[in-house]
């Protein structure tokens, strides 16, 4: 494919001049790449996001062989979006509409274009020695070892299929020993905590006479295929959007739900149960190659924003 025939998606914003930058720390990078003969300067844009402020879109030569193990060009256009705030890394956006899926990706609403995670550390401890030479070789390096395919080192944890969440689930430690696929249906209690926080409690669904009043939440298990770590496309919002994450893992969502939620309702004696906010407790074991053991186990768990009755009229039960 040559330079010509390769696509780019659209950078956010509007086209500005460099003298109408507003971030700091735009204008010092702006200015620091104008000193590198290996980094172009494509354009200046003003976002239409009032957390963001400057995007300066670059075209970055890759130090790569010839023979790579990722699809990575010998030169990438970049979009480095600055937020107005400054208290934050900015964010970097491969444009190459082919742009590979591989590890070491944020995880955003959207698929493209794709953001690099250039950083595993904390913004306040990164910014003290931050500058914008040793951020614009962090991109580059970001994109020499991806093309190598040495950017995960061999002794690094695997990455995370999603990101951290601020709600905690306890479960019953023996929730997967279960052998032969007979998975488990639970309900789930909110209990709260001091300062207006709260944790999940998951229970067995046979235990539900104990608790008679608590069918706020009910939940079931589903365990997933192994699948190599770190490929990560877009973070799921509905249903529709897990059920195609979960397809790499080799879970049919869509099934899983019309068989087992009428087991939830044939299981119990209360109509409440069909009020209930559906979550899904799904296990995904990880490995670090296609061909590799499993290392880890991700267990997520998410609620679905309507009731049991709700998702399955809407899913055709």
């Amino acid at each position: 494919m040559t330079k010509s025939e390769i696509s780019y998606l659209p950078s956010p914003g509007n086209k500005i001049t460099k003298e109408q930058l507003s971030v700091i720390m735009a204008k010092d990078v702006a200015a620091a790449i104008e000193s590198l003969p290996y980094i172009k300067i494509i354009e200046f844009k003003k976002t239409n996001n009032p957390f963001d402020g400057d995007c300066i879109v670059i075209e970055v030569e890759v130090e790569r062989g010839q023979v790579t193990s990722c699809d990575i060009k010998s030169q990438e256009r970049i979009a480095i979006i600055f937020p107005n705030d400054g208290n934050s890394f900015p964010e970097v956006l491969a444009l190459r509409s082919d742009f590979p899926q591989v590890p070491h990706l944020n995880l955003r609403l959207e698929e493209k274009p794709c953001s690099l995670c250039l950083y595993d550390e904390k913004y306040e401890d990164i910014i003290l020695s931050w500058t914008p030479i040793i951020f614009i070789e962090r991109i580059r390096k970001w994109l020499t070892l991806t093309a190598k395919g040495e950017l995960h080192a061999n002794d690094q944890s695997l990455e995370p299929l999603l990101f951290e969440s601020p709600y905690n689930l306890i479960i019953p430690f023996d929730l997967f020993n279960c052998t032969g696929g007979s998975y488990e249906n639970l309900i789930v209690r909110k209990i709260p905590y001091k300062d207006r926080s709260f944790t999940f409690v998951a229970e067995r669904l046979k235990d539900i006479q104990k608790f008679p009043n608590e069918t706020e939440n009910v939940a079931i298990t589903i365990q997933g295929s192994p699948q190599t770590h770190g490929i990560i496309n877009r973070l799921p919002t509905n249903i529709k959007d897990l059920h195609e994450f979960l397809l790499k893992a080799e879970i049919n969502l869509l099934n899983e739900l019309r068989t087992r939620l009428p087991e939830i309702k044939n299981s119990s004696n209360t109509v409440a149960i069909l009020k209930s906010h559906l979550i899904l407790i799904i296990n995904l074991p990880k490995k670090r190659t296609d061909t590799g053991p499993i290392e880890t186990t991700d267990l997520w768990a998410f609620i679905i924003d309507g009731s049991l009755e709700e998702v399955g009229i809407g899913i055709g039960i």
